[in-house]
């Protein structure tokens, strides 16, 4: 399984100029970005990624690869101030096309994301304690009535409770607002949907070779299997055939339902592709390194992005196997001379690696925690494949 480190475009630098971008390469060959400064330079001098860190940063990129994110908190306006464009699904496929990225996000309208934008509103308006503004002001422009229709409804059903934000959960799973939610979903699903269609339109014109990944959406099983469907015969009516997929979670907060429904998905998808005599290959969003992350079949996923993996290597923080589950460790708490990982950081940048100074050198750590979560993968990938082989010829 490919571990995917959510990177931006200077920590690549620095893992050049101290000396780590090919142990970071070893373990992994491609780093997803956001929409960014930076990325905004590379854009207006109508240079590649690889060409700006050349020529500009003097940077050496080998065959690193690049995946990008259309960013669900990058607004319209700061897109327009990195980019000098809209954020429409066209201008996302000039962008792609002109930075020379080898994946990217399809513009898609997330419906988890949205339902939990009335569940802040609602807090919001009722200035009932701590809301997420940002999740509020990155709401999509076509989803704010539906959104805000959600959240009036709420309101009278909470007001006056001492802990509003656990009754707006108790409200939502009682089904109360069934109906909403379900508009909700589809919606997201539709506008998802018209998003691809433009940005494969575009992408034909421009004749680019870069992979566009569709993201399944959905509030039940059902709408996202609709939308998995939906997407795949969009990608082949444009004749794409080696598919590439991502598949949308709750993030670090993986729920035993959360993890049996993204099985389904990989299982309906994986059926569905064989349907039609085409590859077919899975990008799950956020669980690399989640508790109950275990619970994922992970022999059907090619690949995961991974935050925390450099997030934990900025605090001093090292991942560790121990007894087949995944642990996080202060260097504080390990004795260096009894530290015998052989992970390529390890081996040629211990001394980065125990380092307790934040120098960006020691950003090195990322390159451990990638190659611990990759090993920690493997290891029950290949459980699974050897309990299915067993099924099969038992």
């Amino acid at each position: 399984m490919k571990i995917i480190p959510v990177l931006e475009l200077r920590d690549v630098y620095y893992a050049w100029k101290f000396g780590w971008l090919k142990a970071m390469i070893e373990v992994g060959d491609t780093v997803l970005f956001r929409p960014e400064e930076e990325l905004g330079k590379a854009f207006l001098r109508r240079l590649t990624i690889h060409e700006y860190m050349k020529r500009i940063l003097r940077t050496d990129t080998y065959n690193l690869k690049f995946m990008l994110d259309h960013g669900i908190f990058v607004s319209n306006k700061q897109f327009r101030n990195f980019f000098h464009i809209e954020k429409t699904p066209e201008n996302l496929v000039r962008v792609h096309s002109i930075l020379g990225v080898d994946y990217a996000f399809a513009y898609d309208v997330p419906a988890r994301f949205h339902l939990q934008s009335a569940i802040e509103m609602t807090i919001a308006k009722l200035n009932a304690g701590w809301y997420d503004e940002q999740v509020i002001k990155s709401i999509y422009p076509e989803m704010k009535y539906k959104v805000e229709k959600i959240a009036n409804m709420l309101i009278p059903l909470v007001s006056g409770v001492e802990e509003v934000r656990k009754k707006v959960y108790r409200v939502l799973k009682d089904n109360s607002l069934k109906d909403e939610i379900e508009s909700l979903s589809l919606f997201a699903i539709e506008e998802s949907l018209k998003n691809l269609k433009r940005q494969l339109e575009a992408k034909s014109k421009l004749q680019s070779k870069y992979t566009l990944l569709p993201v399944v959406q959905g509030l039940s099983v059902e709408h996202a299997k609709m939308s998995m469907k939906e997407s795949i015969d969009t990608l082949l009516s444009f004749g794409e055939k080696d598919l590439y997929l991502a598949i949308g979670t709750s993030g670090a907060t993986l729920s035993d339902e959360g993890a049996k429904t993204i099985n389904k998905l990989l299982l309906f998808g994986n059926d569905y592709a064989k349907k039609h005599g085409v590859s077919i290959k899975f990008h799950v969003l956020g669980v690399s390194s989640a508790p109950k992350v275990n619970l994922l079949r992970v022999d059907l996923i090619y690949s995961v992005d991974a935050t925390t993996t450099r997030k934990r290597a900025t605090q001093g923080k090292l991942f560790t196997l121990k007894d087949g589950k995944l642990q996080v460790v202060h260097i504080s708490k390990i004795d260096k001379e009894k530290w015998d990982c052989k992970c390529p950081a390890c081996i040629s940048f211990k001394d980065y690696i125990f380092d307790p100074t934040g120098s960006r050198r020691n950003d090195v750590r990322l390159v451990h925690n990638m190659y611990i979560v990759k090993k920690y993968h493997e290891e029950r990938r290949n459980v699974l494949i050897s309990n299915v082989y067993k099924r099969a010829n038992s």
